[in-house]
């Protein structure tokens, strides 16, 4: 690994690039001769970043054989050269130019003509080869590689010079000898190269027939990353939430073995045992394995309620126009004791709107949550079918018809059935889906506000490694959020329940489904989830998700119990935060990076300079 000090003489010699990388002093390090915003910050020569440790980046090398070869070259030809060169001439002062050769440290003194005459033929030689491996004690980086002064060569040419045809096959035949000797080595490193490369064919073409590039290729193969049912709400043509009826529910599992996850050390005091049953990983002998199980927090369908739910014949606790309420019984929900619910890993539900990261264009891209609804024609037929047979079922919608356009790059959710290759509504006419945010359309302004398309990262909250409690807003590459679903919560969105912001200098974040864990939860009991709701401080929450541990999603919120929210300040908005938003040349995020370092006793307490 190369050191600051020869980065600065590789500097001097033309190295320059635009990416950072390690050095020996344990910094990150881009060298730079022009200056570039882009690039270096706009400085020049060494220009450093106390990138974290865990930082993944290129390192800067040199490799000293690679001079030691060159430097033994040119004393063979040196060596060789002065076997055929009389002592007589060697004597001769020169006036030639002198060549140049390859050094790293001061050149010697210069032999003295005495010392000549004193010398045979072959002691000259002798001495001509010590003074040239004398001058490479310690050979250095290809990347320093310098030119000598003209003393060091200047005996070596006048005899070259003064030796005619005999000296040209003298000297030729070093390099016939060098060539045959590393012959065998250039057909090995090939050979090498030839293995590496087809052994990483292979590796590609493991990784296309597993996992993530799969689920690329068809909504019933992406099923291994997925949960069967949604955290997320679905919403109204005014942003109300449509309850869930539990006569939707169908339960379609799709297990896989192969998928690889990283366990990236989260850390709760009562969930952190738990979450390790959430990753599935693939080991080598002697190491214990994890249970399997999909990944955490993918979103992509509705969520059952955790208990058998009813409706009640009176006005709606979570939308003004409704004139009933779906609440829960105290009966748990057979599903949920199917999966296991008891041992599942509990996490906070999170009250803002659903987003989801993958590919567009070729490039990992932030999607909002887009459901296509019936048009008011279909809506109205729509509803006279219910008041008239008391149910949804026997309602048949045409799907060429009854629903609203929505743009060419919508997609619908995962799951969602197909009919002759057209996505199909559920039984109350809505078509989950995605649409691509886009920094031109206003309509998702907030949503572009937490993302930068140009540094290929969003703006993220989740919990610090190490701490359990505290908090970090942080840039995160979107390729690491990539196939995952998240909640954007912020000043401007659902009404603002954690208070974050102000109108005139809104605040806005990212929060991946299932990454709060609820500390110290309740059991799986009505009762007990009643009284943590309205006595615990940790029950200033919306809900409670539960991801079990074959990738089932079930949930409760605080309407299923009759219960107001938000009720008080939430338990999310008290925890202490950090901000680590580094300053960037692409200048992401400014008003946050700011703030990089500051800390808040509390969520809601952050405010952006302005």
């Amino acid at each position: 690994m190369a050191t600051k000090a020869q980065m600065e003489r590789a500097i001097q010699h033309g190295l320059e690039t635009c990416k950072y990388g390690w050095i020996a002093e344990m910094i990150a390090v881009v060298p730079r001769l022009k200056s570039d915003k882009f690039c270096g910050k706009g400085n020049t020569g060494v220009v450093s970043w106390n990138a974290p440790s865990h930082r993944k980046f290129a390192v800067f090398c040199f490799n000293s054989s690679v001079l030691e070869n060159l430097e033994q070259h040119v004393s063979t030809s040196t060596v060789n050269s002065k076997s055929v060169t009389s002592s007589s001439r060697l004597r001769t002062p020169s006036t030639s130019p002198a060549a140049r050769t390859l050094r790293s440290t001061p050149p010697p003194p210069t032999p003295t003509a005495g010392s000549h005459r004193q010398a045979s033929s072959a002691s000259t030689s002798s001495a001509l080869v010590q003074t040239t491996s004398g001058t490479s004690s310690s050979p250095p980086p290809p990347l320093l590689i310098m030119s000598t002064s003209s003393e060091d060569s200047f005996t070596f040419l006048t005899s070259a010079q003064t030796s005619g045809p005999s000296l040209s096959s003298a000297s030729e035949q070093p390099k016939s000898n060098i060539l045959i000797k590393y012959f065998p080595a250039v057909i090995i490193a090939l050979v090498g190269v030839f293995l590496l490369m087809a052994a990483g064919a292979v590796q590609i073409h493991k990784w296309r027939r597993s996992g993530w590039y799969q689920q690329q290729k068809d909504d019933e193969e992406t099923e291994m990353w997925k949960s069967p049912n949604s955290e997320m709400d679905l919403q109204s043509e005014h942003g109300a939430e449509l309850e869930l009826g539990e006569e939707e529910l169908q339960l379609h599992r799709k297990f896989s073995s192969q998928m690889t996850l990283c366990h990236r050390g989260i850390q709760h005091a009562s969930g952190a045992d738990r979450l390790d049953l959430f990753f599935s990983v693939k080991t080598s002998p002697g190491i214990d394995k994890k249970p399997n199980m999909r990944r955490l927090g993918s979103v992509q369908q509705k969520i059952p309620c955790v208990f058998l739910t009813g409706v009640k014949e009176e006005p709606s606790r979570k939308r003004d126009c409704q004139s009933f309420q779906v609440v829960a019984t105290e009966t748990v929900n057979p599903l949920a004791l199917e999966v296991s619910i008891h041992s599942a890993l509990a996490t906070e539900k999170l009250d803002g709107t659903c987003c989801y990261v993958t590919l567009y264009q070729g490039e990992p891209h932030l999607w909002a949550r887009l459901d296509r609804k019936p048009n008011k024609q279909a809506e109205k037929r729509f509803k006279r079918h219910q008041r008239a047979q008391q149910s949804c079922e026997d309602f048949t919608w045409n799907v060429e018809e009854d629903f609203k356009s929505v743009p060419e790059s919508w997609i619908p959710a995962h799951r969602v059935k197909h009919h002759n290759g057209r996505p199909m509504p559920d039984e109350h006419g809505h078509t989950p889906g995605w649409v691509p945010v886009e920094k031109s359309n206003k309509q998702y302004c907030w949503h572009a506000s937490v993302v930068d398309y140009e540094a290929r990262a969003a703006l993220v909250l989740r919990p610090c490694t190490g701490d359990e409690n505290m908090l970090e807003i942080t840039a995160v590459p979107l390729a690491d959020l990539q196939e995952q679903t998240l909640e954007l919560i912020g000043t401007n969105v659902n009404a603002n329940p954690y208070k974050l912001g102000n109108k005139k200098q809104p605040v806005h974040c990212l929060v991946p489904h299932g990454s709060i864990a609820v500390r110290k939860p309740p059991p799986v009991d009505f009762q007990q989830l009643l009284c943590w709701f309205q006595e615990s401080s940790e029950g200033q929450v919306e809900g409670i998700v539960w991801h079990c541990r074959d990738g089932t999603l079930v949930k409760v919120h605080r309407h299923h119990l009759g219960l107001k929210w938000p009720d008080g300040d939430p338990c999310l908005s008290n925890r202490p935060v950090v901000i680590r938003v580094e300053e960037h040349t692409n200048g992401f995020f400014p008003s946050f990076s700011i703030l990089h370092g500051r800390s808040f006793s509390r969520l809601q307490d952050v405010q952006l300079e302005p």
